[in-house]
């Protein structure tokens, strides 16, 4: 689906970005990086959507308008919302892969996540101890480090 295909199925659903989002199961700001062309959904999504305009405008939940000032928002750490639940539905989410290409391209976000993901138990490991992370200085590959023979 195609930025002006997204942006015309919001204006045939009569609903807000944030509306669509509500939705899909995605964060507004996923909805409007579709549209300017800088992420491009999934399939998942792209079924949705099309489930979507299928059911025509009364299939997205509108949102009552209020002017209310200084009104909570979600905080960025927040969990996302996720349709099923299931942690594997997190590798179809394009702000999972916005994140891995920004710890990636940041040493010092890098050094932050490794130390913050010490804490936390591998769903994927069989054993609750946890193993600390290999030092940061170690990951760009630099050739300094010796393995204690010479």
């Amino acid at each position: 689906m195609t930025p002006d295909e997204i942006k015309t199925l919001r204006k045939e659903l009569e609903c807000t970005a944030k509306e669509l989002a509500g939705v899909l199961g995605v964060e507004q700001a996923t909805v409007f990086a579709w549209e300017r062309g800088e992420l491009f959904p999934t399939k998942r999504y792209v079924d949705q959507m099309v489930a979507l305009r299928a059911a025509g405008a009364g299939a997205v939940p509108k949102t009552p308008k209020t002017r209310a000032r200084g009104a909570a928002s979600v905080h960025p750490s927040a969990p996302l919302p996720r349709a099923s639940g299931s942690p594997l539905d997190a590798l179809a989410d394009p702000i999972l892969w916005q994140i891995v290409r920004k710890v990636i391209a940041h040493p010092s976000l890098w050094e932050d996540v490794t130390r913050l993901a010490v804490r936390y138990t591998d769903p994927a490991s069989p054993s609750p101890s946890l193993v600390p992370a290999p030092a940061v200085s170690g990951r760009g590959g630099s050739g300094t480090e010796t393995d204690g023979d010479g």
